[in-house]
């Protein structure tokens, strides 16, 4: 990958798409692998382009949608991730839901891409019963705390690193 000049194209990308065409050229990177490279690589100061632009489902989202709405009737997971980061206030508020989001970044594609994985996992140990998409049916990994809880750190340009240790030094001093 170093020697084929990736870092230049990607350097030189103009759209987050772009970023995900080049890396995904690359043999053993599929499309959700790509996906996630790419922004990863967003969240550093390499590339600054808009999480919002696009999304590639991967295949746990794409069964965490087909169990949350399973008369999609064709309408591609893609535009369902879109609608949720779209509608998602008038959503939370029709719900009755008040949204602890993070100190005031709402949520994006990825964010929501993430979330239907999730609730595939969740909805596989909790209603084994729920078709999804393809045939998991446990979960490779469950979570073991190892150590104390580390301080967050989020990409500096989301302008939130310090709220986050304002927010944290608070409860630290509260306890």
């Amino acid at each position: 990958m170093i020697r084929s000049g990736v870092a230049t194209q990607i350097e030189h990308a103009r759209s987050l798409s772009q970023v995900f065409e080049t890396i995904s050229t690359f043999p053993s990177l599929g499309p959700f692998l790509s996906y996630q490279l790419a922004i990863d690589l967003n969240y550093t100061s390499v590339i600054d382009f808009d999480e919002n632009d696009f999304v590639v489902p991967g295949p746990g989202a794409r069964s965490g949608i087909a169990k949350c709405f399973p008369q999609l009737n064709g309408v591609p997971p893609e535009d369902i991730i879109r609608w949720m980061v779209d509608t998602q206030q008038a959503q939370f508020e029709d719900q009755g839901i008040v949204f602890d989001d993070l100190f005031g970044r709402a949520l994006t594609l990825i964010d929501c891409q993430n979330l239907f994985c999730e609730t595939d996992k969740y909805a596989r140990v909790m209603h084994p019963n729920v078709r999804g998409v393809g045939s998991r049916n446990r979960i490779k990994q469950q979570f073991a705390p190892q150590g104390p809880p580390v301080r967050p750190f989020f990409p500096p340009k989301w302008g939130i690193n310090q709220r986050v240790a304002g927010r944290s030094n608070a409860l630290a001093s509260a306890t």
